[in-house]
């Protein structure tokens, strides 16, 4: 069941599904679980942007292109947002609570946003409850 609403904050039409609850709380738990905290403005930014690359794998120009008119912001600062709390993650050494989430080391060095919206795609997908 596919629903169209206009969300308050932002008031873009958006498909609304169960699944996508459910994919939106397993994000935010996985994103919280590597130590990217709710109060930085990119934790959102990053939300979206994997949930977009969930649904249709694609560029990340396309997948930030398609994001912001619904977090009313442009590009670049929604590219350099995601970089700022990847990089905050990587440097506080939270990142590699991801390499023992996923049983092998994947994270040497600090993930590019391509790399990290992609490894997180893929954890969701593959471990997620809402398969």
């Amino acid at each position: 069941m596919v629903a169209l609403f206009k969300t308050k904050c932002y008031n873009v039409n958006i498909k609304y599904t169960y699944w996508s609850a459910i994919m939106q709380t397993e994000i935010t738990e996985l994103l919280l679980k590597v130590g990217i905290m709710p109060n930085k403005q990119g934790f959102k930014f990053l939300l979206y942007a994997i949930e977009a690359y969930i649904e249709e794998y694609s560029t990340l120009k396309k997948i930030y292109e398609r994001i912001s008119p619904a977090v009313k912001s442009n590009v670049y600062t929604i590219d350099s947002s995601i970089r700022n709390v990847i990089h905050s993650a990587y440097n506080s050494k939270k990142l590699e609570k991801f390499n023992v989430m996923l049983g092998i080391k994947v994270i040497d060095e600090c993930p590019t946003n391509g790399e990290f919206i992609a490894l997180a795609s893929q954890y969701i997908l593959f471990n997620g409850e809402g398969r």
